[in-house]
């Protein structure tokens, strides 16, 4: 049987700080609508694509933008026709970060070496599998170095969890890297997903200081957000702590997010009783 659901996905990091996979999912006639969507959005604003760390390049098809500061209206109106064409086609946000500090902190702790990006590729493909009861997926990734390695040891991350061993949590989901000789110039799926990607990064990115505070709550996240909403509420003066092209772009549509901090670490290390490789879950399974 073929695949009845597709999705797609991009990266985006910020240093050593935070790494974010991130993208849709969704049935085909939602694509078929969302890239009619898409390209009437396009064709409004006069641009053949998106692709955002374009939107500050003097020489590519967003130039008409800069200085950005004197075109804030114009390039909000084109985010918002953007947003707008993932919402009504009903597409499913799906998106996973890692907080690479607590990545290598766990990982010294515990004598492990695992990857930010396989981790955040995992959680997307997991969240794919269960929001869809395990009916047959295809997710495409977008190029990144060493993408193939990448993927396989995400699977290796699905696979050897002890309480599915010897079937993960998502065999339902296939996960290749997007064709050779495909961009996401040619792929408006991919472009929505570099938009999601770009706004989860800065949104994590924006809580670092919350992130390294001494004294924040651990381990129950409703306390944690809280916390985190008084907190930048008190250092901002705002009201409003959530990016607005972030908002725009999740109002009102459903939201599945995973986040490797320390908390998610130790919970998920625990409930795999510390196993993640396919040599120590067959040890686990054997020895019952």
């Amino acid at each position: 049987m073929g695949a009845l659901i597709s999705a797609n996905f991009d990266d985006s990091r910020s240093g050593d700080d935070v790494w974010v996979v991130a993208g849709y999912a969704g049935y085909a006639n939602q694509w078929d609508y969302f890239e009619e969507l898409w390209d009437v959005a396009l064709k409004k604003h006069d641009v053949p694509y998106f692709h955002m760390r374009e939107m500050a390049d003097e020489t590519g098809p967003f130039a008409k933008w800069l200085p950005a500061k004197d075109h804030q209206k114009e390039v909000i109106a084109f985010y918002t026709d953007l947003a707008q064409a993932t919402r009504k086609s009903h597409l499913r946000m799906v998106a996973s970060g890692v907080w690479m500090p607590d990545l290598e902190k766990f990982n010294a702790m515990h004598g492990l070496s695992l990857e930010a990006y396989p981790l955040a590729a995992y959680a997307c493909l997991v969240q794919i599998s269960q929001e869809y009861h395990d009916a047959p997926a295809t997710a495409v990734f977008d190029r990144v170095e060493k993408v193939d390695d990448k993927l396989s040891k995400a699977r290796v991350y699905a696979k050897s969890d002890p309480r599915f061993y010897p079937a993960g949590p998502c065999d339902s989901v296939a996960s290749r890297p997007i064709p050779k000789g495909i961009t996401f110039r040619n792929v408006p799926a991919l472009q929505a997903a570099d938009f999601i990607c770009w706004e989860v990064r800065k949104a994590l990115f924006g809580m670092k200081d919350w992130q390294l505070l001494p004294d924040k709550p651990q381990g129950d996240r409703a306390l944690q957000w809280q916390h985190y909403l008084e907190h930048k509420r008190n250092v901002t003066g705002k009201s409003e702590v959530i990016r607005r092209s972030l908002g725009a772009l999740i109002r009102d549509m459903p939201v599945h997010s995973v986040v490797w901090d320390w908390d998610q670490l130790d919970s998920m290390h625990a409930s795999r009783r510390g196993v993640w490789t396919l040599e120590e879950a067959a040890s686990a399974v054997q020895r019952g």
